[in-house]
């Protein structure tokens, strides 16, 4: 992809694609991609909605829950925040950890759970992987299992100190 655009065109590119795969935009009007990209494309927007539904039921599940446990009290809520938000950064923590290590193999295996049309693999001078190489997957996968495991370490945190001025 080199020399065919700005980075400011480039970046504008990105955000159409984020835009689509996650379902708040129509696929860009770009003919960058060749057929099979974009159908790997939609693919990818129906895991990213799919994922998106998964989230709210869970959340659901969560205030459906929390709303059960508040009956036995305000410590109860939080001893169950913690408890969850330390178990959920372990296994996150346990992901990551394993990403940093084996990135490629779990690249690889997520994309067959998730993909199993097997219409995933490109070759290394295509569109889609110049613009999403190998190194960005790894990145962003490292900086988001980050971010998820400190906003856990934070509920963890203030829930733990609920707990204690609670006991006092």
């Amino acid at each position: 992809m080199s020399g065919r655009g700005s980075l400011g065109d480039l970046v504008g590119l990105h955000r159409a694609w984020l835009a689509y795969v996650t379902g708040f935009g129509n696929e860009p009007g770009v003919l960058l991609f060749t057929v099979d990209e974009s159908q790997h494309m939609a693919d990818v927007r129906r895991v990213f909605i799919g994922a998106e539904i998964a989230a709210v039921c869970g959340l659901a599940a969560i205030m459906i829950l929390g709303r059960a446990v508040a009956r036995r009290g305000s410590a109860s809520v939080a001893a169950l925040a913690r408890d969850a938000s330390v178990i959920a950064a372990a296994a996150v923590a346990v992901l990551g950890i394993a990403a940093a290590v084996a990135f490629d193999s779990l690249f690889l295996a997520f994309h067959e759970l998730f993909f199993p049309q097997g219409n995933f693999l490109f070759p290394p001078d295509s569109n889609l992987i110049a613009m999403y190489p190998d190194q960005y997957w790894y990145e962003t996968t490292i900086r988001i299992g980050a971010a998820f495991v400190v906003a856990m370490a934070v509920i963890a945190i203030a829930s733990a100190a609920t707990l204690r001025r609670a006991r006092r």
